[in-house]
Parts: structure tokens; sequence; C-alpha cells
């Protein structure tokens, strides 16, 4: 496809009498080039302008359990400790995030009244948190942990079971 100069670009867009215009529906990290020209009432078509190249930069909308924790012993801490990435909208890694990302036990799920133990709250390294200590302290099944950071959808683990500890 070209446009009314015969430069070739894939689609043109006509937006009529203005003097700015959002093009969206865009993919993240695709590489765009557009120019622009203007056209008088006789259809008189302007000098197209440079080329410009843009990359849509992604937005940051979702959380999502990159590892999931794995079941354990009431008061010790997790053999494989979860993972959150921070997702944009189709679901892309946003390396560029930084959100704090807080991990608690889902409401309603595990033993009512257990306590999870650890550093709660981390912030996303090049959009992944990463925790390293946390523990359940009462033994349950079906526990869910939340993800949550101010402004993105929370998400929630898979099911995980918290066996009582040996007799000492």
């Amino acid at each position: 496809d070209t446009d009314a100069a015969g430069y070739p670009y894939a689609t043109s867009i006509d937006v009529g009498n203005v003097t700015s215009y959002t093009i969206s529906g865009l993919s993240t990290g695709t590489t765009y080039h557009t120019a622009v020209s203007a056209y008088d009432a006789d259809g008189n078509e302007s000098w197209v302008s440079t080329n410009t190249t843009a990359v849509p930069q992604s937005i940051p909308v979702v959380l999502s359990f990159a590892t999931q924790p794995t079941s354990g012993t009431a008061g010790s801490i997790f053999s494989t400790q979860p993972v959150i990435a921070v997702k944009d909208s189709e679901g892309n890694s946003v390396t560029s995030a930084t959100s704090s990302v807080t991990l608690s036990i889902t409401s309603g799920s595990g033993t009512n009244g257990a306590s999870l133990s650890g550093t709660q709250t981390v912030n996303a390294v090049n959009g992944i948190a990463t925790f390293t200590d946390l523990r359940i302290d009462t033994a349950g099944s079906n526990y869910t942990l939340t993800a949550s950071s101010s402004g993105l959808t929370s998400a929630v683990s898979n099911n995980l079971d918290i066996n009582h500890g040996s007799a000492s």
C-alpha cells in the first residue's frame, strides 16, 4: 500500500481536519514507522515528513506467579519461594517495572488464623518480585497466596498444603 505521494506504508489513515491524532491498537514491543503529510481542499498533498520510528512501551497492568510456592511444613521456609512477574495487557513481562509487591494468605484459604511470616513485601527488579524467606506457621490444606500491588490486578497462587512439623 502506498500513500497519495506513492510512499510505501502498510496502512494510511486519513484523519481529516485535525492538528493532532493518536494512533491506537498498537502492539507493545513492535517498531512502527510513520510519516505525515497534509492536503488541501482540492486534494493536493504536501511534502511528506521525514520518517519517524516509535516502539510502544509496555504498561504494567497485572501480576502473575512466575514460580509457584510449594507445600511445606508449618513454621519452615517454603523450599520453593514464590516469584511474581509484572505483566502488560498482552501477557509480556514489563522489565521496566519496579512495583512494590505484597504477598498474603488469601482470605478463606488454609487454616483460619494462620500467619504468613518472612519478608512479605518486595520491590520488583526488572519486572520480577522475588521472595526468599516466606513460611506459614499453621498446618492446613488448600492455602493460596495473593500477590497484590497498587494499581495492578492481583494474582492468586495454586493451592498448597502445610503439614505439621515432626514431634521433638
